[in-house]
């Protein structure tokens, strides 16, 4: 039925009671190749939760798909940033953009603001540290290291190699912030964001030739991704 009306996405579930208790799941499924992206389920009593429990699952539903939507139209590095909350997402993405364009100010309230939206954003945490980094605010950059690396355990092993990359920054140790950073190249070796972030470790160390190399390898792989380098490399008298 879904192919027949050309659906992406199917959600499919169940309501099964047992005495006074409910319980309600689903699945939301590709509707090509049947894979399933999330499953959900839901407990409570059957006569006084009902409602609630259905309003409580719809809602995470939309947040899922909306989260996934947003996730299609941007790239890779940013796409996998953990939370459940659309709006802590979008100010995410709106702090990356500023952040990009080295707008601390608004990088910073854009990332607070997404903390807010969600108290466990720990991507927002990880970006918040590294831009108050930026402006040499090291004790606001320390804080939000900690906050990350105290949620750390939430996270797949490839974040928390990002999350203790940025406590090595934190801490003042740069050589464990490459050690970690390369660990996550291991795995994913087309981040272009990480493979900047070696070269710019590499740079403050001052191994030149290892940072001229990354930095070169950078400016491919955005160029195959994107088909333009990015703007610090391109703009006229830098």
């Amino acid at each position: 039925m879904a192919r027949k009306v050309e659906a992406n996405t199917v959600i499919s579930g169940n309501m099964h009671k047992l005495g006074d208790k409910l319980r309600i799941t689903a699945n939301i499924m590709n509707a090509a190749t049947e894979e399933i992206y999330k499953s959900y389920a839901m407990e409570g009593n059957a006569e006084d939760e009902l409602f609630k429990l259905s309003d409580s699952l719809s809602l995470q539903i939309r947040n899922f798909l909306e989260i996934k939507k947003i996730r299609q139209s941007v790239d890779f590095n940013l796409a996998y940033a953990y939370t459940n909350s659309p709006k802590a997402y979008k100010y995410y993405l709106q702090g990356l953009m500023c952040h990009g364009y080295l707008d601390y100010s608004c990088a910073a309230e854009n990332y607070n603001k997404a903390i807010r939206a969600d108290s466990n954003f720990v991507s927002a945490m990880m970006k918040l540290a590294y831009c108050y980094a930026d402006i040499r605010q090291a004790e606001l950059s320390k804080k939000w290291a900690y906050e990350a690396y105290d949620r750390m355990e939430q996270l797949p092993p490839e974040m928390q190699l990002k999350v203790r990359a940025v406590k090595a920054v934190a801490d003042k140790k740069p050589l464990e912030q490459l050690d970690y950073s390369k660990r996550y190249l291991d795995l994913y070796p087309h981040s272009t964001y990480m493979t900047d972030m070696v070269a710019w470790i590499n740079f403050n160390l001052h191994q030149w030739e290892a940072s001229i190399e990354g930095f070169e390898l950078s400016m491919d792989l955005y160029i195959v991704g994107w088909g333009l380098p990015r703007n610090r490399f391109t703009q006229k008298g830098t």
